[in-house]
């Protein structure tokens, strides 16, 4: 036993002439809680860790990279096993830790994957994709992706450069600009009345006109040209709430086509948005309101809002 102990002296003596700094707990740390199974022999060794053997090189990847294994086992408690002939109080490991993650803190490097960033061809499939927007192309300013390894998508060759970085910022400004358009403050609209007579409504000059003077014919068509009479004086002049009174009342309606009425006679309302829809069947066009009219009927009998 006493050979067994000079031997371990000699070894860590030798970290400490290493590492300079080992402390005293840490070292006591190694002899008392991992020698049992990592030194000695290969035959004896578990886990293929021989501490015997290990330095405190920072500059080789596979010391460190020991060390780091080491750290994390020992932290979560998988080492020392708790079948081991010595198990580390809570305050002994938590030195044991502090000392050995301060070394790793200072002498790890940096690892991990690069980050990388969207490419020309990525970053303009991506605006095309987000915002339905297939024809969308980056500026001729747009700085071009450096090659790397003859790839252009090599998160190493991918710099994020003043030029690139303003020019996302002016795309994503235009984009903004684009779909979620500043609001703009209409002018107060005053109350005003408009007076339509029957004189003033158009109607298709082709065959099956509807309007005869001051009657509306009822016809068979559905289409707007031939069914209808539309006021060519008057367009909406702002967006807004219109409230529309019709005064009508019927006249020789007891019979549809030869043929007995059997269905109130119907008054619709329809909105178009251009002239364009002059010819557009009624089942294209908004319906505002429907009514029923009778020969009762009177001034100001029907109102839409």
């Amino acid at each position: 036993m006493k050979i067994f102990h000079w031997c371990h002296s000699i070894w860590l003596s030798a970290i400490v002439l290493s590492a300079d700094t080992l402390p005293r707990s840490a070292s006591t740390f190694i002899e008392q809680h991992c020698f049992e199974c990592h030194e000695g022999s290969d035959d004896s060794l578990k886990g293929d860790v021989n501490l015997g053997q290990a330095s405190f090189d920072w500059s080789s990847t596979e010391i460190v990279d020991l060390w780091t294994t080491i750290h994390d086992v020992v932290g979560s408690s998988d080492m020392p096993p708790s079948d081991a002939g010595s198990l580390p109080g809570t305050q002994e490991r938590d030195e044991f830790l502090a000392w050995l993650k301060e070394k790793l803190t200072r002498h790890a490097p940096v690892g991990g994957t690069l980050p990388r960033r969207l490419n020309r061809v990525e970053y303009e499939n991506t605006i095309r994709d987000l915002f339905g927007y297939p024809e969308f192309e980056v500026p001729p300013s747009f700085p071009s992706d450096t090659s790397k390894h003859g790839f252009d998508n090599v998160a190493s060759g991918m710099l994020l450069s003043p030029p690139l970085l303003a020019q996302y910022l002016e795309i994503a400004t235009a984009i903004a600009d684009e779909f979620l358009p500043q609001p703009i403050s209409l002018p107060k609209a005053e109350p005003r009345d408009y007076s339509i007579p029957m004189s003033e409504l158009s109607t298709d000059a082709g065959g099956g006109g509807s309007q005869r003077g001051s009657v509306f014919r009822l016809v068979s068509s559905r289409n707007m040209a031939s069914g209808a009479g539309w006021t060519s004086s008057f367009e909406a002049p702002v967006s807004g709430v219109y409230r529309v009174q019709i005064d009508a009342n019927t006249f020789q309606s007891d019979r549809m086509f030869y043929d007995q009425r059997k269905v109130p006679f119907k008054l619709a309302v329809y909105a178009r948005q251009n002239g364009e829809q002059k010819y557009a069947r009624f089942s294209d066009l908004r319906k505002i309101g429907e009514f029923k009219v009778s020969a009762e009927s009177s001034e100001g009998g029907f109102g839409i809002l």
